[in-house]
């Protein structure tokens, strides 16, 4: 009697664990924008300067989690210095339906970057009073 107990309990035990798998543990529609994207480059006009092997800006990034981004910002310090000079800034954010909005003071606003189709996240920004693009894949 003692062994079928046992027999049984080894039984539940394997069809429970049959029953589970790995995509239990894996968020169901998780937003393309979560993740950690590294900055690959800057578009200004017509020119696109990639940053990959650029002491500094290579350090750059935007983490992105269900709610809150954060914008990691490394440029080398003022001339003579070896180091880098690094900020960091967070929004909330929020997607309705496939439209991303940051989220300031309990406003949504239209956001300022967008997903694009060869896994790049480009976001719009003014560097020195001009339009420009900073370019980031997970």
């Amino acid at each position: 009697m003692k062994n079928n107990c046992i027999a049984a309990f080894l039984i539940l035990i394997l069809i429970a664990g049959a029953c589970s798998g790995k995509e239990d543990d894996e968020p169901v529609n998780a937003d393309p924008l979560i993740g950690l994207w590294q900055l690959i480059g800057i578009s200004q006009g017509n020119q696109t300067v990639d940053v990959t092997d650029q002491a500094c800006l290579n350090n750059s990034n935007l983490d992105v989690s269900s709610s809150t981004m954060t914008l990691t910002l490394s440029v080398p310090q003022e001339q003579g210095n070896t180091g880098c000079q690094t900020q960091a800034s967070s929004v909330n954010w929020v997607n309705e339906d496939g439209t991303y909005y940051m989220v300031e003071n309990g406003n949504k606003v239209p956001a300022i970057f967008s997903l694009k189709a060869n896994n790049e996240l480009h976001v719009d920004i003014t560097l020195n009073n001009e339009p420009a693009t900073l370019i980031f894949t997970k």
